[in-house]
């Protein structure tokens, strides 16, 4: 059986979340929420950073 765990934090800066950690990421809306062009790319290096290598982010 699959352990699954949720997390809530700040979307630009993933304190307290390990770097390689995940298998998989999910987006909920965070981007089109994001205005500047610049948040949104720190937001999707955050995301690559706490995955796996051959992690999945949608």
């Amino acid at each position: 059986m699959n352990n699954i765990i949720l997390i809530e934090s700040d979307v630009i800066y993933f304190r307290h979340i390990p770097d390689e950690h995940y298998d998989f990421a999910l987006n909920m809306g965070c981007l089109h929420m994001l205005v500047k062009k610049s948040r949104q790319v720190l937001h999707i290096q955050q995301v690559f950073k706490i995955l796996k290598t051959g992690g999945k982010f949608w």
